[in-house]
């Protein structure tokens, strides 16, 4: 298991997802990756992320200095 399907919810469903794009087709991919969005990762305005997870990640304890 990658390290980020776990670091951030939904991530690993946006990754299925995004396989399913044809390899070497970069505006299929750019339109996927403008279309869809990671559930556990937001921006309510121009200075927060708000990085959801489902599991205890003490990683990102070092951001919020």
């Amino acid at each position: 298991m990658n390290y980020f399907n776990l670091a951030f919810s939904g991530f690993a469903d946006y990754c299925q997802a995004f396989s399913k794009v044809a390899t070497g087709d970069l505006a299929a991919s750019k339109a996927f990756i403008d279309g869809h969005e990671i559930a556990g990762v937001s921006a309510p305005d121009d200075k927060t992320l708000v990085l959801r997870s489902d599991s205890k990640n003490y990683d990102f304890l070092t951001f919020c200095r």
